[in-house]
């Protein structure tokens, strides 16, 4: 079963699939497309100590049933939008992991994401705070994204520990 499997069960036959010849394209795409979700689950599924993202945005209204539920199950304080559910994913990675992410900034400061901004200060150390704006990708025009650059150590925090905010 493909969902059960380890990365390492189902690399070798995604690889056969991708290298025979095959002349119907569909196919072909999906092979390239279930490689790239196995690799993506195992890298997923890994501790790090540093990570260094921007996370996919996809609000709640957006998101499919099953990703809803499992962002409920598994991320209720962070799953608002698919972007904070990565953050609180890869927070739990490891112990003084460090997080630097570029995400929507409306968990700073809508009432939906208080928990989750409650268990962040209490379970790391913010080290920079910059609220990047709305033209912060030149590729994308006008006010479509509001975004922030958030980096945290999960460590407990210090009390006499200070962090950047820029504006």
């Amino acid at each position: 079963d493909m969902y059960q499997a380890d990365f390492r069960e189902l690399e070798p036959l995604l690889d056969d699939l991708l290298d025979k010849k095959n002349d119907n394209l569909e196919d072909a795409e999906r092979a390239v497309a279930a490689k790239g979700m196995a690799t993506a689950a195992n890298l997923l599924s890994q501790k790090f100590t540093l990570v260094i993202t921007n996370v996919p945005y996809l609000g709640i209204r957006s998101q499919s049933n099953t990703l809803r539920s499992f962002c409920e199950k598994f991320y209720n304080q962070s799953k608002h939008d698919l972007a904070t559910a990565f953050q609180d994913r890869f927070g739990a990675s490891e112990k003084c992991a460090t997080i630097a992410c570029v995400s929507p900034k409306p968990w700073l400061f809508l009432s939906s994401y208080q928990d989750f901004r409650k268990s962040l200060l209490k379970n790391s150390q913010w080290n920079i705070l910059s609220l990047l704006g709305t033209g912060a990708f030149s590729s994308i025009s006008g006010a479509v994204v509001n975004i922030c650059l958030n980096i945290h150590t999960f460590d407990n925090p210090r009390a006499n520990h200070f962090f950047a905010g820029i504006d």
